[in-house]
């Protein structure tokens, strides 16, 4: 009895991993935009896959604008007049970055969820996380969002 529960947990800790692993829902991985206009900024909106708080997702807005639901593994490219520009984020809390956007250039802006709290449930405990957005090196983006899915638009 012991040694079948056993091989019944391995098992099940086998199927989890490999479930993590394989990401059964991509369609389509990174794919850079192929220029970018002279008079527009390139905004790359993007999360790597983590495991950590991977189920938390959020809005992310460029000034008053709803611009992406943003997902674990997912990224989303925002071409924008360059301009000084607000960029939010909501969840249980909010957090914003306000970047000097220049024409023609190409900014790689990591989302990713820290811990805020968590309760118990009946099975288990509930973590929730606060979204934050991070301007990183353009060669750490390019490197970080190429395996990103493509994301849809969230406002107009």
């Amino acid at each position: 009895m012991k040694s079948r529960l056993r091989t019944l947990a391995f098992a099940l800790l086998c199927l989890a991993l490999v479930t993590c692993e394989t990401p059964m829902y991509r369609v389509s991985v990174f794919e850079p935009v192929k220029s970018v206009p002279p008079d527009r900024a390139l905004v790359y909106i993007y999360r790597p896959e983590r495991l950590w708080l991977s189920e938390s997702e959020y809005s992310v807005y460029a000034k008053d604008r709803e611009v992406v639901w943003l997902s674990n593994g997912g990224y989303y490219p925002l071409l924008i007049e360059p301009k000084r520009t607000l960029f939010w984020a909501a969840l249980l809390g909010t957090y914003s970055i306000t970047l000097d956007l220049e024409p023609g250039k190409t900014y790689y802006l990591e989302g990713s969820v820290r811990w805020a709290m968590g309760w118990p449930t009946l099975i288990g405990t509930a973590e929730f996380g606060i979204p934050r957005l991070t301007l990183v090196d353009p060669s750490v983006g390019a490197e970080e969002i190429k395996d990103c899915i493509l994301l849809e638009p969230s406002g107009p």
